[in-house]
């Protein structure tokens, strides 16, 4: 069995399937088996990926039903012991990716590294230390810096009526209901091509999302997220130990209340 699986999906993107394809073959580390799922492209994939054949595990180019549709036929072909989503456009950061994480011996369910973004350039999203369902509300995981143990997918894969959001769903699941392990990995794993759906169409990926949280709790749950998923401040560090004191907590409260009305006065 290999150690990694790389899926690549692509449809009319010749341009970023060659630079995908780059990004893997240029790997140093050699252990993983390539897999790349095309949706009957017209515009010169097929011809891209027929040339790199004898390369890949399996390859396909058909029409399929949308992005997640085409990640089930390709984790319905995998075999390795970790799968990363690595779909054209997005890139293995450099060289030494797969060597890199292969050396530290993972044995979690779920391992996050940083991605890069290619637009705006040098925007870097790493992963959070642990993954509460807060960080799951308020984040998006990349699936492009994310190993996944391929046994999670035995229950099933991607759900497919979903077009944007159905990795983030797979995680909140995995992550949340299934208790599964995670890991932060403290690497740059891809860079990101931000002109993916996603990150166009942020009216359905905020239906979607929304949609997918009531199938997971009851309102009166999801007004406390609703409540404090903008709630990023240093300060709440200093929760706890405030609890613990109620009379000095209560001093800083009328504290910071003042300091918000001069803040507002001078501003």
């Amino acid at each position: 069995m290999n150690k990694f699986t790389i899926i690549t999906i692509n449809y009319n993107n010749k341009v970023g399937l060659q630079k995908t394809i780059k990004s893997v073959f240029d790997q140093s580390f050699g252990d993983y088996e390539y897999i790349i799922i095309d949706g009957g492209s017209t515009d010169g994939s097929e011809e891209v990926i027929e040339q790199c054949a004898a390369r890949l595990s399996y390859w396909v180019s058909e029409s399929d039903k949308g992005i997640y549709h085409a990640m089930n036929k390709g984790i319905a072909q995998a075999h390795g012991e970790y799968l990363v989503f690595m779909n054209s456009g997005d890139c293995f950061h450099d060289s030494s990716v797969l060597e890199w994480v292969a050396a530290q011996k993972l044995d979690v369910d779920i391992a996050i590294g940083t991605v890069e973004c290619v637009e705006p350039a040098g925007l870097k999203v790493p992963p959070c230390n642990d993954l509460s369902m807060m960080d799951l509300f308020r984040n998006h995981p990349p699936h492009q810096a994310a190993f996944i143990r391929r046994a999670l997918f035995e229950k099933g894969g991607f759900d497919e009526s979903l077009v944007l959001v159905a990795d983030w769903s797979f995680f909140v699941d995995r992550l949340i209901f299934q208790h599964t392990s995670y890991r932060r990995l403290d690497k740059i794993i891809s860079d990101y091509d931000m002109s993916g759906l996603s990150t166009m169409q942020t009216d359905l990926l905020r239906e979607e999302r929304y949609r997918v949280l009531k199938a997971f709790f009851p309102e009166r749950v999801l007004k406390d997220y609703e409540k404090y998923k903008y709630a990023d401040s240093p300060l709440l560090e200093l929760i706890p130990e405030l609890n613990r004191t109620a009379g000095f907590h209560r001093m800083v409260y009328r504290l910071v209340k003042f300091l918000l009305r001069c803040y507002h006065w001078i501003g």
